[in-house]
């Protein structure tokens, strides 16, 4: 069942949406069930609680909360959930892109794009289902989903996986065998050493891109025109510019 989050801490806004959507469900025939929450506070303390959620409806301003910081925190803790902004402020849509939400609704649109944009991330959910990388270690394996995975990095024999949350994972293999089982139009080689998921990158500045984690990492100049192209093709794709 989909597991919806509808954070706006305008009450009638988020009854309207919460209405959009259980319609909208019911005509797709797709089970859901739609959460509604009036400050980030509560949708945190839910997700805490071990709460999972597929897809996020944040309002962006929140009274003295700010929709971006809950975003981000909300991305470290549910690395695999669609982020959509909704806000009456369509000036953030611009800011909204560092973090890269899977879409940006202006609430005067609600009535007319909200259902698009639900059977939109319906299928974008469905395509990642498959979209795994399976590693061993000691304790056993692991089926590590591909958008939670930031980037890896070689270091002798082992190569260390980040993911978005900020855990990692060690495993015995090479930087080239895992590349192999990667896509290469989401993962590209930024130096010796290191693969990046084009998905996750928010800026490039010089030598140095920066991830939807806050973290930066070096980017040879042979390879730079290369993953600006890739990153802008993502971007153009998803259309985040």
């Amino acid at each position: 069942m989909l597991q919806i989050a509808i954070c706006d801490d305008n009450r009638a806004d988020g009854q309207m949406m919460k209405t959009l959507l259980s319609e909208s469900l019911q005509i797709m025939g797709e089970p859901g069930c739609c959460h509604i929450f009036q400050n980030g506070k509560a949708l945190e303390y839910e997700v805490e609680d071990g709460q999972d959620f597929d897809l996020l409806f944040l309002d962006i301003e929140l009274g003295d909360e700010d929709g971006f910081l809950l975003a981000k925190r909300l991305q470290s803790s549910l690395p695999a959930s669609l982020l959509i902004f909704v806000s009456s402020y369509e000036k953030y849509v611009y800011d909204s892109f560092k973090l890269q939400p899977f879409r940006f609704l202006p609430k005067r649109c609600l009535t007319q794009m909200l259902s698009e944009t639900l059977s939109a991330a319906v299928a974008e959910l469905k395509r990642r289902e498959n979209r795994f990388l399976l590693v061993e270690n000691g304790q056993g394996a692991e089926k590590i989903p591909l958008e939670a995975i930031t980037y890896i990095r070689q270091r002798g024999k082992y190569a260390c996986i980040a993911k978005a949350d900020g855990s990692r994972n060690r495993v015995r293999r090479t930087l080239k065998s895992l590349s192999e089982e990667l896509p290469e139009e989401q993962f590209f080689q930024i130096d010796r050493g290191y693969l990046c998921n084009v998905t996750k990158v928010t800026q490039l500045k010089n030598d140095k891109l920066t991830l939807t984690t806050g973290e930066e990492l070096y980017v040879s100049s042979a390879r730079m025109r290369e993953l600006k192209d890739k990153v802008m093709e993502y971007w153009i794709r998803e259309k985040k510019i």
